[in-house]
């Protein structure tokens, strides 16, 4: 639900609350996997 949410928003990246652990979601952990999409996009060219 989630990914089809992202995709007709015309999301770049989207977050599924359901990949993460149980409990509080950590800005740390969101802000490591932005920046490992960024770094993937731009070596993606």
């Amino acid at each position: 639900l989630a990914l089809g949410a992202g995709k007709a928003a015309g999301a770049t990246v989207t977050l599924v609350p359901e990949e993460f652990p149980p409990g509080p979601i950590r800005l740390g952990d969101v802000v490591r996997i932005l920046e490992g999409s960024i770094v993937k996009r731009l070596s993606a060219g």
